[in-house]
C-alpha cells in the first residue's frame, strides 16, 4: 500500500516540471523551450520565446492564472533576448513595435487504469471470476500548457521617447528571473 501511495504521489507531484536545461537557451538547442530570433530588416528583429510545457488544470476556468504566469514569463524572456541582441550589436536602446502571444493547451489521456470487475456471478459461482477488466476502465487525463510570445523590435542608436534601454532591460530581467540561466530549476 505504501509503495502504491508513493508512486501515485511521485507521478502526480507538482504542477511545474523543472526543465533539464536553462530557460534562456536557443530553441534549436534540443530543448522543448527557448528563444529564437529572425532578422526582418536592418535593425529590425522578430524575437520569439516558447515556454517549457507545464501541467495545468483540466477545467479552462481554473487555468487562467497558469496562462497569465506563462504568458508573463514568455514576454519577459523574449524581452531579455531582444535586449541581449541590442547589446551584442552595439545598440543602446530598442523599441517593441509589436507583441503577440499564442497559448496552446494539450489534453492527453494516459495511464489507463483497470477497475475491478464485479460481473453477475450469482448463477455461475464457483465458475465466475471476480478478476479485473481486460480493457481500461478509464484514463487519467493531463492538461499541458505552453505559451509562445513574439516581439517585433527595432534597434535604436539613441534612447528616446518610447525606447527601452538595452542594458537596463537586460539587468531588470536578470533580477526578475535569477534562475533562468540555471538548469533544473522549475519556473
Amino acid at each position: 500500500m505504501r509503495r502504491w501511495l508513493l508512486a501515485l504521489t511521485l507521478s502526480v507531484g507538482g504542477c511545474v516540471i523543472a526543465p533539464s536545461v536553462p530557460l534562456m537557451v536557443p530553441l534549436d538547442a534540443g530543448a522543448d523551450h527557448g528563444y529564437s530570433d529572425t532578422m526582418l530588416a536592418d535593425r529590425r528583429y522578430e524575437v520569439r520565446y516558447l515556454t517549457p510545457p507545464r501541467r495545468t488544470a483540466l477545467d479552462p476556468a481554473d487555468r487562467t492564472a497558469d496562462i497569465e504566469a506563462a504568458r508573463s514569463l514568455a514576454y519577459d524572456l523574449a524581452l531579455w533576448r531582444a535586449a541581449a541582441i541590442a547589446e551584442v550589436l552595439g545598440y543602446p536602446a530598442f523599441t517593441v513595435d509589436q507583441r503577440d502571444a499564442s497559448v496552446t493547451v494539450e489534453i492527453t489521456d494516459q495511464n489507463p487504469y483497470y477497475g475491478p470487475y464485479y460481473g453477475d456471478c450469482r448463477f455461475a459461482y464457483p465458475y465466475c471470476d471476480y478478476g479485473y477488466l481486460d480493457r481500461p476502465y478509464g484514463y487519467l487525463r493531463d492538461a499541458w500548457l505552453q505559451v509562445e510570445a513574439r516581439l517585433t523590435v527595432t534597434l535604436r542608436s539613441h534612447s528616446g521617447r518610447g525606447t527601452l534601454d538595452a542594458s537596463a532591460t537586460g539587468e531588470q530581467m536578470r533580477r526578475k528571473h535569477p534562475t533562468a540561466l540555471e538548469a533544473g530549476v522549475p519556473y
